[in-house]
């Protein structure tokens, strides 16, 4: 469906849930439609609750059918038994119905049981009406979308956001806050009320400007203004934070995977416990001394290297909260 793709990053807040997986019932369509194309054989009557193979063939019927019609392709879709199936289905009606110019796609949302494929359709009429310059519509839909409220609120300002600063370098926070600030303005309205918009966006605009740097450093935090200096540190930690549990979510012999490969020893390995030994040690994990490096550092150290837990978990010290606090109190009168 084009999401944000899954991310270890801890906490960072913006996946939804995954959807039920479909494989089994793109499968069962394939091998109706191959099986009964141009064949031209009767359909045989059937009792009791859909087969996979009506499932199938329905699925099939709406995904073949020419042109869209909201209302009779929702019924179809509803005479589908399995849920996981009968719900893509209504996903696929959704995104039908999105193209055709005179067509409220969400119209069908209400029609779908199933809760998390219902939160699923809001999200993809929100993003509907954010390209048909509808923030105000884009934004109350995702309102709707249940546990992906969030997530879809920010797939309506990502795009602008990783045009401003993605992939420009951390130098470049600085020059760029001012049009940060109009884009932070523009959404504020739509979704402070019924989001994490708020510190989510500082989140990423201070993510994104330091997760092209090798090297991170948070001198350039220095040049922003007021409450400003401490998001940046905070967004550039976070970049540290990630890249410290890609190396090491786990401790040797710990549960579950261990992840990439540790060149130069794990974190558990090394002594002493600080920025210069990781840094020497593990490949993307050089940093300029700073004390909220050592203190996230630290954090996670006693997270992963812990007999008693073993693995990576959020940080306190940078999770989305405190970013949250810097902000309350810059707002504060």
């Amino acid at each position: 469906m084009g999401r944000i793709p899954p991310n270890h990053a801890p906490d960072r807040g913006h996946r939804r849930q995954a959807r039920p997986p479909i494989a089994a019932a793109w499968a069962a369509v394939l091998t109706v439609v191959s099986a009964t194309s141009g064949c031209g054989t009767e359909e045989p009557a059937t009792t009791g609750p859909p087969s996979r193979a009506d499932d199938a063939r329905l699925y099939a019927e709406i995904a073949t059918r020419p042109t869209a019609d909201l209302a009779d392709d929702m019924a179809t879709c509803n005479r589908i038994g399995d849920e996981a199936t009968r719900g893509d289905c209504a996903l696929m009606v959704v995104q039908r119905a999105a193209i055709a110019d005179d067509t409220a796609p969400e119209g069908a949302c209400d029609q779908i049981a199933e809760t998390t494929w219902r939160n699923e359709c809001y999200f993809l009429a929100a993003e509907h009406w954010v390209k048909a310059d509808d923030p105000g519509r884009a934004a109350a839909l995702c309102a709707r979308a249940g546990t992906f409220s969030d997530d879809c609120a920010q797939h309506l300002w990502q795009g602008d956001l990783q045009a401003l600063i993605a992939r420009k370098g951390s130098a470049r926070l600085p020059d760029r806050l001012d049009k940060a600030e109009r884009l932070y303005e523009t959404w504020l309205p739509h979704l402070g009320a019924t989001s994490d918009f708020g510190h989510r966006f500082w989140r990423r605009y201070y993510e994104m400007g330091f997760e092209p740097e090798r090297h991170l450093d948070l001198a350039v935090c220095e040049q922003l203004p007021g409450h400003h200096r401490e998001l940046c540190r905070l967004g550039g930690a976070r970049v540290y934070l990630r890249r410290l549990h890609d190396r090491n979510r786990v401790r040797p012999g710990g549960p579950g995977p261990a992840g990439p490969g540790h060149q130069g020893g794990h974190l558990c390995e090394l002594e002493p416990v600080d920025l210069d030994t990781i840094g020497r040690a593990q490949p993307g994990m050089g940093v300029a001394a700073d004390p909220l490096f050592q203190a996230v550092l630290d954090e996670q150290h006693g997270m992963i290297c812990s007999p008693e837990g073993g693995e990576a978990g959020p940080s306190q010290l940078v999770g989305p909260d405190a970013f949250k606090g810097i902000l309350d109190e810059a707002n504060t009168p």
